[in-house]
Parts: structure tokens; sequence; C-alpha cells
């Protein structure tokens, strides 16, 4: 999500980027420093490359469950 937001604040005729509001839940997992949200936009922050910071530790536990492909 936040990729495609950075691809898209270089658009000129950008008009809307579509997610899931899961996302949200998986950026407070997963992340220490991430995207915010202010009136329904996203802000991108001035930090170098993608502006997030992962907490390692938070992904580490988590399990991970290969989804069932045919």
């Amino acid at each position: 999500t936040i990729a495609s937001a950075m691809v898209d604040a270089t658009v000129p005729n950008f008009l809307i980027q579509e997610f899931s509001v899961e996302n949200f839940d998986l950026s407070e997992r997963f992340f220490e420093k991430s995207f915010e949200v202010v009136d329904g936009s996203i802000r991108l922050g001035e930090e170098p490359g993608l502006g997030l910071t992962p907490n390692f530790d938070a992904i580490r536990r988590e399990s991970y469950v290969r989804a069932q492909t045919f």
C-alpha cells in the first residue's frame, strides 16, 4: 500500500488508491513506524525509502500458514 502511495504521489493525474482496511491492523502489528491516515488521505513521511520501520520481533512471532492452492 505504501509503495503504491509513493508512486501515486508522483503521478500528476492520480485520483484514488484503493486498499483494504486490514492493512491498518497489519501496519500496527508489524511496523514500529508506518503510514498514517489524516482526513482520509495517506500522509507520506520525510524518511528515506518507504519510511517504514519493521518490527522484526513481531514478524518472527507470527506463524506462517501457506494458503492452499489448486
